[in-house]
């Protein structure tokens, strides 16, 4: 069967006045994106919690983790916070059972995590900046508590540090 091709010219649908936003992100996240990629070495996170910019600070302990907690799943032991900022999962899930480490790249939430531990607990729990690899493979920890932030770590990032860390943890329960 034949097709007769049609003889007008193809119609042109201008949207110039269509604003459509699938491929833009809102300002904030621009901003997060802008302050992440200049410096290196944690500045563009100093950055962020110099602005305030932290939609990822939940200003209390996540709440999974907190369940978790109060349910007695957590083992006994070490436990490691990556990317712990203001330390909320730190100081929660610390007991005397448990000692828990936060580690985070910003020197500012770092201060902060510091601030909010002097305030709400005590030992047996410690934040400090650290290279995730010389913490771990030394303090044999139980637990790690990774809190996914694709903003943060790009997925194939995310994924080699996994499994980094599930090559170093021979056990884990996160």
């Amino acid at each position: 069967m034949m097709r007769k091709e049609d003889p007008r010219p193809p119609k042109i649908i201008e949207a110039q006045s269509i604003s459509i936003r699938s491929h833009h992100n809102p300002p904030a996240v621009d901003k997060l994106q802008q302050l992440l990629s200049t410096g290196g070495g944690g500045s563009g996170w100093d950055k962020c919690w110099e602005q305030g910019l932290t939609p990822w600070d939940l200003g209390q302990p996540t709440p999974v983790i907190a369940h978790l907690h109060r349910q007695g799943a957590l083992p006994k032991g070490r436990a490691l916070v990556p990317g712990c900022g203001t330390g909320y999962d730190v100081v929660a899930i610390a007991s005397p059972e448990r000692h828990v480490t936060g580690l985070d790249i910003s020197e500012n939430a770092i201060k902060k995590a510091a601030e909010i531990s002097d305030h709400i607990g005590g030992p047996p729990y410690k934040v400090s900046i650290s290279d995730y690899e010389e913490v771990l493979h030394p303090m044999g920890f139980k637990a790690t508590s990774i809190v996914d932030n694709e903003l943060a770590v790009p997925p194939r990032k995310g994924r080699e540090k996994l499994g980094r860390w599930k090559r170093s943890l021979s056990e884990s329960s996160l």
